[in-house]
């Protein structure tokens, strides 16, 4: 899911509803495994978008963020560091830079 506060404002409500159900009952049995579905729900909704992966070969570096929504064919948005002359600082580079 996309939206993780949808997701929360589930989970709260599946908080109070539970302990109202029976104990041992077929639906307070439906209402933890959809609790437990909706946890593993959002843990997946924050830690896929937005992913930052890091590489590096001691020189230069290129950070990706994945996107939510693919442009087209890409689904992370790259970014190139590279060291101003032999020991200078990084800067990034553009896209369209070379």
């Amino acid at each position: 899911m996309k939206r993780p506060e949808v997701l929360r404002n589930r989970l709260k409500e599946l908080r109070a509803e539970i302990p109202l159900a029976p104990e041992g009952s077929a639906l307070r049995k439906r209402l933890i495994r959809e609790f437990d579905k909706a946890v593993d729900g959002l843990e997946r909704s924050v830690a896929v978008y937005g992913t930052i992966q890091l590489r590096s070969d001691g020189h230069r570096v290129v950070l990706a963020q994945k996107l939510e929504r693919p442009r087209g064919s890409t689904k992370w948005d790259l970014y190139r560091l590279e060291p101003q002359g032999t020991q200078g600082p990084l800067r990034h580079l553009s896209t369209y830079e070379d």
